[in-house]
């Protein structure tokens, strides 16, 4: 494979990372892999130096050296060690998206993201079809009424997939065409999509970056800004209380509760995620500084000591992780792994923050609103170490921490 193959190859394979994250974890976990085979086969073969002075790859090791320390005291050393280990495929992988952002040409990088709009178009026309008909385009349908699934089946996690892309997908699209409004209605449409789909902490993230994002990408039109967020907000409320399905979800399940009183505790006990959290908070209780171990909380969280007969949904608390970002650190991690993470986590946000100021690109500031949303908004979430979460989390964390775009 000679060096304009191996380019060719790498370009090709980050084009198709959204569609391979929706085929599963084996193919996701391939694809990964390859790009990063490919990419150190590309960094073998140039003469320039890559690495030189890059602060993002300190961050990145030493982020992984706190799990491997970590991985020291796992109550279970084999079932964590595949999974610390394994972590060094996503520090490649987030250093070959870098490169391939700073290092290839504007005509490479607008046939990828041309790609990426083409897959996340598919999946939008998809969704809504799915609402409309009750099933997909593939005959696909939820088993949970209010929750869309599209070519994910029977695994309601697609609204992290689509948060995950909209604002990239959003700020392609406007600076290719620099239609205002033909941006905003994009804006607009994500996020009802968003909101359609059914999962209200993926809805919550995205309905706040992008009206963040929207305030910042052009100061001087504050005006039609307040506009379109007053006309985005009228929309979603009048979905929400014109459609029980829905009215259900976002009110009768959540906001309902604090109207009549109940207490937090109330309502975290009550909710089907209870059993979890309350599962994992007790699991750090009993291992503050270190945890369980990355990957153990499925494992001990099946103790007949973490029931709880007063949560409703203790009897399922066992699952492959709490649920929370934060709990599922703290249980298995513990103190010195939420530490570690937050170090982590303001880190990479400074130099995103200061990629932005200096360019002002909005394909920065995408991937800077999603992983801080993910990592600082205490909701409902997937997984931080599982393959499908750690790959959407660090596609957009390339993003943030790339010079150029």
């Amino acid at each position: 494979m000679n060096k304009i193959t191996a380019h060719n190859s790498l370009w090709l394979l980050i084009s198709i990372l959204p569609l391979s994250l929706l085929l599963g974890s084996g193919v996701i976990n391939t694809s990964v892999v390859i790009i990063d085979f490919v990419f150190i086969y590309i960094l073998l073969k140039q003469k320039k130096k890559f690495f030189s002075n890059n602060l993002i790859l300190y961050i990145l090791l030493l982020f992984w050296i706190s799990l491997i320390i970590n991985l020291l005291f796992s109550s279970n050393f084999g079932n964590s060690f595949l999974r610390v280990f394994g972590f060094v495929r996503f520090v490649i992988f987030v250093l070959a998206i870098k490169f391939c952002l700073e290092e290839f040409s504007q005509r490479i990088l607008k046939k990828i993201y041309l790609i990426w709009a083409i897959i996340f178009l598919a999946v939008s026309l998809d969704l809504i079809f799915e609402l409309t008909f009750g099933f997909n385009t593939l005959g696909n349908y939820s088993y949970m009424p209010g929750r869309l699934s599209s070519f994910l089946g029977e695994e309601l996690k697609i609204g992290n997939w689509y948060i995950a892309f909209g604002l990239i997908v959003a700020s392609f699209m406007y600076y290719n065409f620099k239609k205002k409004y033909f941006f905003f209605s994009i804006l607009i449409s994500t996020i009802f999509i968003s909101l359609v789909i059914g999962e209200r902490a993926n809805f919550i993230k995205y309905f706040l970056i992008s009206s963040i994002f929207f305030i910042l990408y052009e100061n001087k039109l504050f005006l039609r800004k307040v506009f379109f967020t007053t006309m985005t907000i009228i929309l979603l409320s009048g979905i929400i209380f014109t459609s029980n399905t829905y009215k259900e979800r976002f009110w009768y399940m959540f906001l309902n509760q604090f109207t009549q009183g109940s207490s937090i505790t109330t309502i975290i006990n009550q909710s089907p995620y209870g059993g979890h959290w309350h599962a994992a908070w007790e699991i750090f209780l009993d291992h503050k500084i270190f945890g369980v171990g990355i990957n153990n909380y499925r494992i001990v969280s099946g103790d007949n000591k973490y029931y709880n007969e007063k949560v409703p949904f203790s009897k399922g608390r066992q699952n492959i992780h709490p649920h929370q970002l934060y709990l599922e650190i703290l249980s298995e991690t513990g103190i010195f792994g939420l530490v570690t993470f937050f170090l982590f986590i303001f880190g990479s946000a400074y130099a995103g923050i200061r990629n932005y100021l200096e360019t002002k690109n909005l394909l920065i500031l995408s991937g800077l609103l999603f992983v801080l949303a993910f990592a600082l908004l205490p909701l409902p979430s997937g997984s931080f170490f599982t393959t499908y979460g750690a790959t959407i989390f660090w596609i957009n964390y390339s993003f943030m921490i790339s010079k150029k775009n």
